[in-house]
């Protein structure tokens, strides 16, 4: 997703509801809540203020309704206006910090909201914390044995210094070993990807469509098949969480190591297909796929020739596009 201000046909930003469907409550302590879809619509605290009255004064958060990061503290800071906690006419504002019991219901607001609003998110997040987001759930593939509440106390203030050392690692050598521990952990364990934004999965295709990996498996002679069987279950899991015509888009346009780096479609479905085609391995579950999400009439923007022409085996196993809404 490239930052921008979205807007509404008046000019309003369409972040301007936000705050719709989350309410705050402050008779014992302040929190923001909201009706969680994946729990049964049921209220759930994403922010709040907790006896030591850790609220991030002085931060600076303008407007109605903002996601923000405080790098001092490490911690995410949801800010609303008292316009719209308290009631017109009502001047300042409130600022409340994720907790740890909090970090799941918060996620999935804000894919949540990301997602509704045609995946442009600069209303609703700062960039700051955007890409601090965007690392932390790209960590939390890499390191499987940590709760993602956990990770994101643990591992929010090195966040930014983490994926930045990888970059520098995986743009130096090529790794082999580290992709496959990549795609092992996406297979194990994919209801980490539930709530990934574009440019997670867009890192992660990425990294798993190396053009050297095709090759450097089949030097494998006695692993090879299984590795690039790996490979391959871990690109169709990702792409099995993708929601839309437009998530699709947005996960292919930003197959990079750069959070905020954009390629066209054609760059991001050549790697993908091209090296997949390249290794060997059948294409058809791809293809099924690729047909099946143009053919939802209701979420199509538009609608590229396909790369690859091959067809759909009868067996091909179908892809369920999890609905996270």
């Amino acid at each position: 997703m490239t930052p921008q201000r979205a807007t509404g046909g008046g000019g309003a930003s369409i972040f301007g509801d936000a705050f719709a469907g989350v309410k705050a409550g402050c008779k014992v302590g302040c929190a923001f809540s909201w009706q969680n879809p994946e729990a049964s619509g049921n209220w759930q605290d994403m922010a709040s203020l907790d006896a030591d009255g850790d609220v991030s004064a002085g931060i600076g958060i303008n407007g109605d309704f903002k996601i923000d990061y405080n790098p001092k503290t490490g911690k995410f800071l949801v800010h609303a206006s008292a316009g719209i906690t308290c009631g017109p006419g009502m001047d300042g504002g409130i600022t409340l910090v994720v907790h740890g019991h909090e970090v799941l219901s918060f996620v999935a607001f804000v894919y949540h909201k990301i997602m509704s609003g045609n995946y442009q998110y600069s209303g609703l997040i700062a960039d700051k914390a955007f890409t601090i987001l965007i690392d932390l759930l790209t960590n939390s593939i890499f390191t499987p044995g940590l709760a993602l509440d956990d990770l994101f106390i643990e591992k929010a203030q090195a966040a930014e210094n983490w994926w930045t050392g990888l970059i520098a690692i995986f743009s130096d050598a090529f790794h082999v070993d580290e992709i496959l521990s990549i795609a092992s952990n996406i297979n194990s364990n994919t209801d980490r990807l539930k709530f990934t934004v574009p440019e997670v999965k867009g890192r992660l295709l990425y990294l798993l469509s190396d053009p050297r990996l095709p090759q450097a498996i089949a030097d494998r002679a006695a692993t090879a098949a299984q590795q690039a069987l790996q490979i391959e279950s871990a690109i169709l899991n990702i792409l099995s969480y993708i929601q839309s015509q437009a998530d699709y888009i947005n996960v292919v346009t930003h197959m990079s190591l750069h959070s905020q780096q954009k390629n066209t479609i054609i760059e991001g479905e050549n790697r993908l297909y091209n090296n997949l085609a390249g290794s060997g391995m059948q294409l058809p579950r791809l293809q099924k796929f690729r047909y099946e999400l143009n053919n939802r009439a209701n979420l199509l923007i538009f609608r590229p020739a396909p790369l690859v022409n091959h067809a759909v085996q009868p067996n091909a196993a179908v892809i369920t596009i999890r609905d996270g809404r």
